[in-house]
């Protein structure tokens, strides 16, 4: 139920335990899903030399999103069933 709890921890955060991280949206499969998300605030920087890439340093990333990394899943259940029942 991710859509019904994406929801319910946006009307109360306490719902779940929320960090600040880096988060891109892929519109092409050019990168691979590890690079979607950075929970450490940085990246590498990879630079193509001939036919192979060569990490060149780290690029610090701002957080620009709030991720859910945990939910309190009886909490939620409960609010959703009672709101489903229209109590």
């Amino acid at each position: 139920m991710y859509d019904p709890l994406a929801v319910g921890i946006a009307l109360d955060p306490t719902l779940g335990t929320l960090k600040e991280m880096h988060v891109d949206v892929e519109t092409k499969v050019s990168l691979p899903a590890a690079k979607l998300w950075q929970p450490h605030g940085s990246n590498e920087n990879n630079v193509l030399h001939g036919d192979h890439y060569e990490i060149e340093g780290v690029i610090d990333l701002k957080p620009n999103a709030r991720v859910c990394v945990a939910s309190d899943a009886d909490r939620f259940l409960n609010l959703f069933i009672s709101r489903i029942r229209g109590k």
